[in-house]
């Protein structure tokens, strides 16, 4: 297809769509403008593409692209810029930095933030201290299943 993609495109994705591991959670999906996908594709979107915003709660393999090239609206670039309530912000490609013990918490509950988790576990919030030894590499490794992480791309 030619690349144009409008927001009732995306009403499969929201509805949840079969693949072929079987059918995927609802996604949270919009057709974002030129401006808001500067933050993620500095150089522009590209003339006959389209820049989505796609917010999943599973994290299948290669789900987003899958998911997009079932409605035959291939990715073309691709930018995970949260995970598992981790936020990429200020960490170049290819660099780590260490996570705070807040980021070590949210990961060890499930990708709940802390004061949430404690609550549900036993009504005390967690506090969130210094760094700890555990690094956060770019947007690489492997999120529980219950986390939101959002992905930007065009195609």
């Amino acid at each position: 297809m030619d690349g144009q993609l409008t927001d009732r495109d995306l009403d499969p994705l929201r509805s949840g769509i079969e693949l072929d591991d079987g059918l995927c959670q609802p996604a949270i999906c919009r057709v974002i403008t030129a401006r808001e996908a500067e933050a993620v594709a500095p150089q522009g979107v590209k003339p006959g593409t389209t820049a989505v915003e796609v917010i999943i709660r599973e994290g299948r393999k290669n789900q987003v692209k899958r998911m997009l090239g079932k409605i035959h609206h291939p990715v073309i670039r691709l930018h995970r810029c949260n995970f598992a309530g981790l936020e990429l912000k200020d960490v170049a490609k290819g660099s780590w930095r260490e996570l705070t013990d807040r980021e070590v918490q949210i990961l060890k509950s499930g990708g709940i933030p802390p004061k949430q988790a404690g609550a549900k576990r036993d009504g005390h919030a967690s506090r969130d201290t210094t760094a700890t030894r555990t690094r956060h590499h770019g947007s690489h490794g492997s999120a529980p299943k219950r986390n939101t992480y959002r992905e930007r791309y065009t195609g």
